[in-house]
């Protein structure tokens, strides 16, 4: 089985260009950085005089750190021995963008009320989650509730047909990875029949009732459903010379 060079798992990487990419850059590194087996050395102040294997990890993680920095960010950043010194430029680089200033918090805080809905669920999920991202960076905390309360208020805007079955679900409306996977469902059938409001609606309150979507209405002896996903003219019971 052919291994992956580092050259190759380090292309694969994000380059941190500042604070717009920070959030997913640092989920990143560190799992690649967990994978290299480097995180101890990165999350101990290693002293004045480490060991000389310390040493050698320390050198091995500031290149890797390195060279995932912008030539602006990197200039701002290595100096003196953080060019071989893991756990100084990697201290320094999240005290920098990692922090909760006030700053930070008030940007992360800014771009969540300013997110809104603009008709394609899809879209504004992914957002929801960059939003979320910046959160976990800074180490900002919002109740689940909270974040659970103002998705929904948010896309009820545009489709209370799909959020009113789900505001009377307790149990979506405090957890949010349960939430957000609902409307994922909804989304991929959004995507799936190029939004179809109606049929979409009446998922919703499925799956917010028991977590399945109920099959499309059919139908039966002859006489039209007028709640069928397809048009009257493609109804068998109506046309049956049209049933394959």
């Amino acid at each position: 089985m052919a291994t992956i060079s580092t050259k190759d798992e380090l292309n694969n990487l994000p380059m941190l260009l500042g604070t717009s990419n920070y959030p997913l850059w640092i989920k990143r590194m560190e799992g690649y950085l967990a994978h290299k087996k480097l995180d101890s050395v990165l999350a101990n102040d290693p002293g004045l005089d480490p060991a000389a294997g310390v040493r050698e990890q320390l050198r091995e993680s500031a290149y890797i750190i390195g060279t995932k920095l912008s030539d602006r960010i990197y200039n701002g950043t290595v100096r003196g021995t953080a060019n071989t010194n893991g756990y100084e430029l990697w201290t320094k680089i999240k005290r920098m963008y990692g922090r909760g200033t006030t700053h930070n918090n008030q940007r992360a805080i800014a771009r969540w009320n300013q997110l809104c809905y603009n008709g394609d669920l899809t879209i504004f999920i992914e957002q929801v989650e960059s939003c979320l991202a910046q959160f976990d960076a800074i180490s900002f905390d919002l109740p689940e509730k909270t974040i659970c309360g103002t998705i929904i208020a948010k896309i009820a805007k545009k489709r209370k047909g799909i959020t009113d079955p789900l505001i009377s679900n307790v149990e979506l409306m405090e957890n949010l990875d349960l939430l957000l996977e609902t409307l994922r469902d909804i989304a991929n059938y959004d995507d799936a029949t190029h939004h179809k409001p109606n049929y979409a609606e009446k998922q919703a309150t499925a799956l917010s009732s028991n977590g399945r979507t109920r099959p499309p209405p059919k139908c039966k002896n002859g006489v039209d459903n007028p709640e069928a996903s397809y048009s009257e003219e493609n109804c068998w019971a109506l046309h049956p010379e049209k049933r394959p």
